[in-house]
């Protein structure tokens, strides 16, 4: 681990490489060193503003210790950076973790629309609708848009074979 995170630290300090500003951030989260993870996460966005997965981590990391008012910062600093769908990905994760399905159902919907090739709002979509309980027809179609996008999505197949488990069918 010493020998991976040494080479990470030292591209990121030869190169301004966000792949390595992002694993940095995944470690130095595992760490529990959450001012250097949240500096890399940040970094990691500004040298690749469309690599979404920084900010989602992001979020749930701010969403974890009860910083909901960097995540709306965070939204606002995906708008100005002309990323529409992070902002809404943002949000909606926001408004999952409050329990507010129906504006986050809303909110991903419309991003599905804008943007129907986006797997991680299909997968998004999936979770609230999960979450939720009360539609499972609509969270099976999102399970299998998840799919038909990423066949190999294995979270995706795993919530599916669950559900169905859960609804009688196989």
């Amino acid at each position: 681990l010493a020998g991976g995170e040494a080479c990470l630290t030292q591209l990121v300090k030869q190169h301004a490489d966000y792949r390595a500003h992002h694993k940095l951030a995944q470690l130095r989260l595992k760490q529990r060193r959450l001012d250097e993870a949240e500096q890399h996460w940040l970094k990691t966005t500004e040298l690749n503003p469309a690599y979404t997965v920084p900010w989602i981590e992001l979020t749930d990391m701010y969403l974890s210790t009860n910083r909901a008012p960097q995540v709306q910062a965070l939204t606002e600093r995906a708008t100005k950076l002309q990323q529409p769908l992070i902002a809404s990905l943002l949000k909606a994760r926001m408004l999952l973790m409050q329990r507010q399905f129906d504006p986050a159902k809303s909110i991903l919907r419309k991003a599905i629309q804008s943007h129907p090739h986006a797997v991680i709002a299909h997968e998004m979509l999936s979770h609230v609708l999960l979450a939720e309980g009360k539609d499972w027809s609509a969270a099976e179609q999102a399970l299998q848009a998840v799919l038909a996008l990423d066949p190999n999505n294995t979270i995706a197949t795993r919530n599916l074979q669950v559900l169905r488990q859960k609804l009688g069918k196989q």
